[in-house]
């Protein structure tokens, strides 16, 4: 049976009419941030965090001002940008096989005298039984590489795609390497996952790949950074609302419905907004913020000393965020080819990186060439005497009833 759109419009309707009885409290609260940011002193900031060392809610590293809006630096003549992006297809057991596919798509732009593209995909199916779980040490414990940890493992193999790309590109030209979404893996942060598993994705894994780019840089102009398309982070905010709340910090997440709700007991709330809707008042077209530095503890607990900082970027159509790590955030010049080539690229591109867009079309594997790789599954097993068997549910989904 389809879905019944009449039913669902009427839905979507009363769902458009409480939004607009809240947006006088949204607006509200934008410009209590707004003001908060603007006021911002670091010395309450610090203090506050101080009197709440064990506070669960991640607040952001500061060391400037939240309010604070930088313009772009000139634009470089001649430039390289190197992204990679990726796609997988999952184990999936009403196949008759335990396997799984990362498509690792990448694409080398350069600008200036000598434009020129490279464009590629790289498939892999793992299989064998190393390929398909996580071990620990000692061999006692074992996770299938599924879910969270396959993605992790997608993010891995793409940020080694880019350090292998990196290596072939001119050593004396302004480089970025750029990857999509966030250089911080805190799928992986869950203590459903045992630390041999972050060990191997994530220390022997992406922040290894993060330090070989790092030392790459200390012998030419090269950055990296990740691009975060419609930031869903509130950590800039949660920072305001430590200074601005009345309540003492610790009572702060039991007194504020933060998500948007408009019962807190107090004057002009913070709460209830992003990041991004913040940087919207503050950020004229192309200028960012300041940087920040994320504290997860994964990246403390498993990024080889290294940190991950951020900024907002009005890239023009949106609020960006840009994740960087702590090599390139301590260096100004790097932190310069961010800024001007993540502009750049995001205006090429009408809003989103063109070459996180080519790595992504790459990358990008179809509805089409997921039933193609099912199909042609079955047929080399079948060719090779092998069973072909599959659930009953799978078999339903491909009969019309009559």
């Amino acid at each position: 049976m389809a879905l019944d759109l009449s039913r669902t419009a009427l839905q979507i309707d009363e769902m458009a009419g409480d939004i607009q009885a809240s947006e006088n409290v949204r607006s509200q609260r934008l410009k209590a941030a707004v003001s908060a940011a603007q006021d911002f002193s670091i010395d309450v900031y610090l203090k506050k965090i101080q009197e709440t060392p064990s506070a669960s809610w991640a607040l952001p590293g500061i060391v400037g001002h939240p309010g604070e809006a930088i313009s772009a630096p000139p634009p470089y003549p001649d430039f390289i940008v190197v992204s990679a992006d990726g796609s997988h297809i999952d184990t999936n057991r009403h196949l008759p096989a335990r396997c799984y596919v990362i498509n690792t798509g990448v694409a080398t732009l350069a600008y200036g005298a000598s434009p020129s593209a490279h464009l590629y995909n790289t498939p892999r199916l793992y299989a064998t039984e190393q390929e398909m779980m996580v071990r620990s040490p000692d061999g006692a414990q074992e996770q299938q590489i599924e879910g969270a940890i396959l993605g992790a493992k997608r993010s891995v193999e793409e940020i080694r795609a880019l350090t292998k790309e990196i290596r072939n590109t001119p050593s004396n030209t302004p480089t970025l390497g750029l990857l999509d979404g966030t250089l911080s893996l805190i799928g992986l942060a869950s203590q459903g996952y045992h630390d041999y598993i972050r060990k191997e994705m994530v220390e022997e894994g992406f922040a290894l790949a993060l330090e070989e780019i790092g030392d790459l840089h200390k012998e030419r102009k090269l950055a990296l950074a990740s691009y975060v398309s419609l930031p869903n982070h509130a950590e800039v905010i949660r920072a305001l609302r430590l200074t601005t709340c009345e309540y003492e910090a610790g009572y702060l997440s039991r007194t504020c419905g933060y998500r948007g709700s408009v019962r807190a007991p107090c004057g002009p709330c913070v709460g209830g907004i992003r990041d991004r809707d913040l940087y919207a008042q503050l950020l004229l077209p192309g200028q960012r913020s300041m940087i920040f530095e994320a504290t997860y503890p994964v990246i403390k607990n498993h990024y080889r000393g290294m940190s991950i900082g951020f900024f907002y970027l009005n890239a023009g159509e949106e609020i960006a965020r840009v994740e960087i790590p702590s090599w390139v955030a301590e260096d100004p010049e790097s932190v310069n080819i961010v800024h001007s080539i993540v502009l750049d690229q995001s205006r090429r591109g009408h809003g989103y990186p063109v070459a996180l867009m080519e790595a992504h079309e790459q990358a990008v594997i179809s509805g089409s060439d997921r039933k193609i790789f099912e199909d042609l599954l079955h047929q080399v097993l079948y060719s090779h005497s092998l069973p072909t068997y599959t659930s009953e549910k799978q078999r339903s989904k491909r009969l019309r009833w009559t």
